[in-house]
């Protein structure tokens, strides 16, 4: 029985100190994850950031080619429209560069990589922007 109670004692010491390696491992993992949230929220900044200059710079380099098309870049301006599930669903963004010349619409879309769900994308966009515009 002696013999019992010296392992129960032991077996109890060890546990206690597990106890205190798991409290201090949960905190260290709490910490980690409030520190991955502020990446997160670091890195998407960043990368809007980096995007909207992205954008700017593409167009620049392809300033000759979009003149031969009669774009001017100083015409391409952002549009932005929020419309509450009327064409997709509810809380969808639809952003485009658009540019008028001679009254001709042309929506741009700069991307950095593009699958083909981003054309998709974009020629639904497209769609929608016609119908909006139709009612304005």
């Amino acid at each position: 029985m002696r013999e019992y109670a010296k392992r129960l004692k032991e077996y109890s010491r060890r546990l206690g100190e597990i106890s205190i390696i798991l409290g201090e491992h949960g905190r260290s993992i709490e910490k980690l994850s409030r520190d991955i949230s502020e990446l997160k929220i670091a890195v998407s900044s960043i990368g809007r950031r980096i995007g909207r200059d992205l954008e700017k710079s593409i167009l620049e380099l392809y300033r000759h080619i979009l003149r031969e098309l009669g774009i001017e870049i100083e015409e391409i301006k952002r549009f932005d429209i929020y419309r509450e599930g009327r064409f997709f669903t509810k809380g969808t963004r639809i952003e485009v560069n658009v540019v008028i010349n001679d009254r001709v619409l042309y929506l741009i879309e700069v991307k950095s990589h593009a699958e083909i769900d981003d054309v998709d994308w974009f020629y639904s966009k497209t769609r929608v922007i016609e119908k909006i515009l139709e009612e304005m």
